[in-house]
């Protein structure tokens, strides 16, 4: 309780310092620019018309407090789950190998089935939201998850196990964009870059999580009770379910950008009562007029199509920005799980060519792991930088990713597993910073479709990689790296020709 205390107050003194910086500069220019269609403007400020009140103006109001930390609390479980499941997966492929006589061709088929439900699942999860609402495919997505889990645990053999995790894969592309909409429309502006970019963490935490139960359930990475070791890594859907349906409310947001004036007017009061109530206890009926002319002059740049459409996507900046997004996705999907999946497997065929160390593979895992979290770290604090941002550091960081990679291949076999550490930790930043700019670049009406389309694309990516990646090691363990190398180095590049960046824009912000 402490700690939560803290960052409340943390968050509230630099919300007070950020929103006297922008009053300062708004007195000086207060010039607001149109959105184009279903993306924010280049030069996107401040609405300052007086006979409107925007969401992000309430949402400066009521500040960053415990409702946004229950939030985050669900959604950080929920990236648990998925991280401890990806880790499940990498460590079961060579005791599967061992315990079932699994082929490695059976097990590139697994990994791209796998994520091909991914893709599903992240496009389906916009066609539903931005439709329907934020907060009951949440709780729905996180309750089945746990159910998918314990049948994938009962499995009897590959062709019922890989069944079971189509399904699961579904779900946890279901539930990635679904999350990092809601967040990004209740996070204030000043904290929505740095705090989403550290929500992350759990996902590394979850990754943590899975090899320190595979280190204590399993006996080594061929042998072990796998089936109990998937149950166990599921314990953080059961929380997200309980949480959600305790604690969830619908974006506000989203109801009043889809005109359901009065239920977001009743969830923004509850929320910023159990926020403290900052700036005003209830919206007054003036304020209430003004948030309705803002959603009302916000709607006359879309038409009804364009809710949840695929087509929106790609209208005025769109036809460039969509497609840069989709091949970032792509590359950072197959890099970064190409590494991870892959890890486990490598790591014991250097050893079985006598070119590994002798220490603990489940330590060598964990350590390769934990520097995840500093990468994070590391992104949140660059991502509100003005000469990084989001879009120069996916520039920096792909070409990084790249050089590391090519080391990988040119180094001795002995240095792999610290290069690979190292590229890992270069691609989750890119990673992060990819996830931000996609996650604001939408309007609130195609959010999450455009966010589960960039996700879905990224899972092609990963389905591609397991046939390129156990190609190129039947040549030699460390030659994917060069294909992570290659890759790395021609998206940092196509990068330059994003047209803005995000980094200090508000969503869906409209003319005077």
């Amino acid at each position: 309780m402490q700690e939560m205390k803290a960052l409340e107050m943390t968050a509230d003194h630099e919300f007070d310092k950020d929103n006297h910086d922008r009053n300062s500069s708004d007195t000086a220019n207060s010039t607001s620019v149109i959105l184009k269609q279903n993306l924010i403007s280049p030069d996107a400020q401040k609405t300052d018309n007086p006979d409107y009140l925007s969401f992000d103006d309430v949402l400066n109001d009521i500040g960053f407090g415990k409702y946004q930390l229950k939030v985050y609390l669900i959604m950080a479980c929920l990236a648990l789950a998925e991280g401890a499941q990806v880790m499940v997966f990498t460590m079961m492929i060579p005791i599967l190998e061992v315990q079932w006589g699994i082929q490695e061709w059976l097990n590139g088929l697994q990994a791209s089935l796998i994520f091909v439900s991914f893709l599903i699942g992240s496009v389906v999860s916009g066609q539903i939201s931005d439709r329907l609402g934020r907060k009951k495919p949440i709780i729905f997505s996180s309750g089945v998850m746990f159910v998918l889990s314990l049948g994938s645990a009962s499995s009897p053999n590959i062709v019922v196990l890989i069944l079971f995790r189509v399904f699961l894969g579904l779900l946890v592309g279901f539930f990635a964009p679904l999350g990092a909409t809601m967040l990004a429309e209740l996070t204030p502006l000043a904290l929505r870059g740095r705090y989403m970019a550290l929500i992350q963490l759990s996902l590394s935490f979850g990754m943590i999580f899975g090899i320190c139960m595979g280190l204590a359930i399993l006996s080594d990475l061929t042998h072990g009770n796998w089936r109990l070791l998937i149950v166990v890594c599921t314990l953080p859907a059961i929380l997200a379910f309980v949480c959600s349906v305790l604690f969830l409310e619908e974006s506000p947001r989203f109801e009043i950008v889809l005109g359901n004036n009065e239920s977001a007017f009743k969830i923004i009061d509850k929320i910023n009562v159990m926020n403290g109530s900052r700036k005003f206890g209830k919206l007054s009926d003036e304020q209430r007029k003004k948030m309705i002319r803002w959603s009302t002059n916000l709607n006359k740049t879309f038409i009804s199509e364009d809710v949840a459409s695929v087509r929106a996507l790609f209208k005025d900046h769109g036809k460039m920005i969509t497609p840069l997004l989709w091949i970032d996705w792509f590359a950072s999907s197959f890099i970064y799980y190409g590494i991870v999946i892959f890890l486990p497997d490598t790591i014991e065929k250097i050893n079985h060519e006598g070119k590994g160390t002798e220490s603990n593979d489940f330590i060598r895992l964990l350590v390769s792991t934990i520097t995840e979290l500093f990468a994070v770290l590391l992104a949140a604090l660059l991502i509100d930088m003005k000469h990084f941002g989001r879009k120069n550091s996916m520039i920096i960081f792909y070409e990084l990713t790249a050089i590391v990679a090519l080391i990988v291949y040119l180094d001795e076999t002995s240095h792999f597993i610290y290069w690979a550490t190292i590229s890992k930790f270069f691609i989750t930043m890119t990673a992060v910073f990819c996830f931000q700019y996609t996650s604001e670049v939408y309007s609130t009406k195609c959010r999450t479709t455009g966010l589960g389309m960039a996700s879905g694309i990224g899972r092609l990516g990963g389905m591609a990689m397991p046939w390129v990646c156990v190609s190129l090691a039947d040549i030699n363990p460390v030659a994917p790296f060069l294909a992570f190398a290659a890759l790395g180095m021609v998206v940092g590049v196509i990068n330059f020709l994003l047209p803005y960046d995000t980094t200090g824009k508000e969503l869906d912000t409209v003319e005077n």
